[in-house]
């Protein structure tokens, strides 16, 4: 990670470099740490010390038991999150959207366009409160320019599935590694949705238009604007994560 926050989460972004100077080699004996962006824990700097070597902020270790789905997007330590990084976070859009977000007709649709891409009796609606609570823990919302309609993407990439004929299926986003999340709105590249079998990360239904699906606002309308069977229950359900 090239770039972690002073002193506190939302604070000064700062590259390890500045980071030392700002708060010297003794950083830790003064209380003053770098935080990820991301999911606001404090990180260490790395290579300071070593002259025209390469410099970075690490998380630290990852408890044997933990789910990597719950690990931190700019941790960079699990493959299915590979270029699933912004280019900078903006805590008030966040905030705005997340809001918008949890309006009833976002909600229907939301649910409505990944029950479709899951399939029929494979979306338990506590997936979707699962992909919310790890939505907030990774500060999506806060992805600067992110628009409304790429978040039910997003959502579909963070939990793992499982179809009424037993198999384990999950989804990943097809893009330019390399790249930032951005890539997903900004209209300068093309990037799909993919739907794999969990065992052999093989495509699911390789023939099918939707697999791999292209990730755009029209595919995003055309498969949730059929939404009036979306029961109440469920949204209740979901909005007691807000």
């Amino acid at each position: 990670m090239d770039y972690a926050e002073y002193g506190r989460p939302g604070g000064k972004r700062v590259s390890p470099q500045e980071f030392i100077q700002l708060a010297s080699p003794k950083f830790r004996e003064r209380g003053i740490l770098p935080y990820c962006a991301a999911c606001g824990e404090p990180v260490d700097p790395y290579g300071v010390h070593t002259p025209g070597g390469a410099t970075r902020f690490d998380h630290a270790n990852r408890p044997e038991d933990a789910n990597p789905l719950d690990d931190c997007i700019l941790a960079d330590r699990n493959p299915r999150f590979k270029g699933m990084h912004p280019s900078s976070f903006d805590s008030e859009h966040g905030q705005q959207l997340r809001e918008k977000f949890f309006d009833l007709e976002n909600l229907k649709r939301t649910y409505c366009f990944m029950w479709k891409l899951c399939g029929a009796k494979n979306f338990p609606i506590r997936s979707l409160v699962k992909t919310l609570e790890r939505a907030d823990k990774k500060r999506i919302w806060s992805y600067s320019g992110i628009p409304l309609w790429t978040i039910p993407y997003i959502l579909l990439t963070l939990d793992n599935f499982t179809h009424n004929k037993g198999f384990g299926f999950h989804f990943f986003i097809q893009k330019k590694k390399s790249s930032y999340l951005d890539d997903l709105w900004s209209g300068q590249s093309n990037n799909n949705l993919c739907k794999v079998f969990t065992d052999s990360g093989q495509l699911i239904e390789k023939s099918s238009s939707q697999n791999p699906m292209p990730i755009t606002e029209d595919n995003f309308i055309k498969l949730s604007s059929d939404n009036d069977w979306v029961e109440q229950r469920y949204m209740e359900i979901v909005l007691q994560c807000r």
